[in-house]
């Protein structure tokens, strides 16, 4: 057998074997991709329904996972608006590049930093899906193979990935009583679903994922998402097309482009110091 044909022989048996993987076994190495990251950097387009309309957003990523440490730069919407968040705090240092034009230090999930965004800064990357899709399969178990389908590869921005598409026909809107001193972001930290669909659903009793509202009956998803599609890179296996359904429709959709994983950073990268940040 000539080297040549053992090549091709190889790398068509290796494609055969990808092809052969099951929708478990993709959303598995997906979860297992994201907990071996350890930097990130790329930008990123976003569609987040607010008040019935899709807003977009165009952001610059950079983050390190251990210790949690994440720079943001907005493109659109506050241009020139930059984020520096260290973990363990609760506050980041924000440039908002407008009046007063200078640091201010924001409570992560506070009104001001959290207005028109589904989710907070720590939410940045990969991580927060594969958290999702790991309760997904604790919560529903041998059930797991009736709404979740591989539906084949797609190619997305000239990068080969499979199309998951995981369907809930038991999404609904519940009800749930709200615990002495619990805010809504714990309620949906409990219960794996979004904040902000929660401060939607109750903005008669609550205005940001901050509040509470002790002993209040409230409406709760029953899970993030109705359906929930991702497209996953074939080489890295994260998810970087990723649209979220609710019983309304499309809830949010993210692209991830330029993704550079592990890229080394220099020792400063998360510093307001750090060369062409301009934070005052």
């Amino acid at each position: 057998m000539s080297k040549k044909f053992l090549l091709i022989f190889l790398l068509g048996f290796i494609t055969c074997l990808n092809a052969q993987l099951s929708n478990r076994e993709v959303i598995d190495k997906l979860i297992q991709a994201s907990e071996q990251i350890k930097t990130l950097k790329y930008t990123m387009k976003k569609w987040e329904r607010i008040d019935g309309k899709l807003e977009y957003g165009y952001l610059l990523c950079k983050l390190q996972r251990n210790p949690l440490k994440i720079y943001i730069y907005n493109y659109t919407p506050n241009p020139g608006a930059e984020v520096l968040y260290f973990g363990g705090n609760k506050t980041a240092l924000v440039n908002p590049n407008k009046f007063p034009y200078i640091n201010l230090n924001l409570d992560i999930d506070g009104s001001l930093l959290r207005d028109k965004q589904h989710h907070n800064v720590t939410s940045s990357g990969f991580d927060y899906m594969a958290d999702l899709l790991k309760n997904a399969k604790k919560k529903f178990a041998n059930d797991i193979d009736k709404s979740l389908k591989l539906e084949g590869t797609i190619k997305w921005n000239n990068i080969d990935c499979y199309k998951v598409v995981m369907e809930n026909p038991r999404y609904e809107i519940q009800t749930y009583t709200m615990q002495p001193n619990e805010t809504v972001l714990q309620v949906a930290q409990k219960l794996y679903v979004s904040e902000f669909k929660i401060v939607e659903l109750n903005k008669n009793i609550v205005s940001d994922p901050l509040s509470k509202a002790p002993g209040k009956t409230i409406k709760v998803p029953s899970d993030y998402g109705k359906r929930i599609v991702l497209y996953i890179d074939k080489k890295t296996f994260l998810p970087i097309v990723q649209f979220v359904y609710d019983e309304i429709g499309l809830f949010e959709q993210y692209e991830y482009y330029e993704l550079e994983v592990n890229p080394k950073f220099p020792e400063k990268e998360f510093t307001k110091e750090f060369e062409g940040y301009k934070f005052k």
